[in-house]
């Protein structure tokens, strides 16, 4: 894991929320090619739901939206996948770390000026 990536998963789960992006446009036309996201950490697993972006691990480090959830033997399993129809596999919570709460500069910024996070 590239220190980039610690860094981000560190502030997550410190309860910060953390500016990213990536490249790709595999969540294109919500979110385009190394357009930034602000990412929530995740303090409630029941809030997740169906359609949510997440930064989350799935054999590499990507965010993408939840498809569906199951429950298995009491324990939620989140089937994570792109907008253009790839399922990228079933995980549990402790590979989800962050939720999408904003995309782009502008509503980054609304959105950090309305939690009091904005300096």
């Amino acid at each position: 894991m590239n220190q980039y990536i610690l860094n981000v998963i560190n502030r997550l789960r410190a309860g910060e929320h953390v500016v990213h992006s990536e490249g790709g446009n595999s969540m294109a036309p919500v979110i385009g090619h190394r357009e930034p996201v602000l990412l929530a950490p995740i303090t409630d697993e029941n809030a997740l739901e169906n359609n949510h972006i997440v930064f989350c691990k799935v054999n590499s480090f990507f965010t993408h939206k939840i498809k569906s959830i199951q429950t298995m033997k009491g324990k939620r399993r989140y089937q994570i996948s792109n907008l253009k129809g790839h399922v990228n596999g079933v995980i549990s919570i402790d590979k989800i770390y962050g939720k999408v709460v904003a995309i782009g500069r502008d509503k980054i910024d609304a959105y950090l000026t309305k939690i009091g996070q904005k300096k």
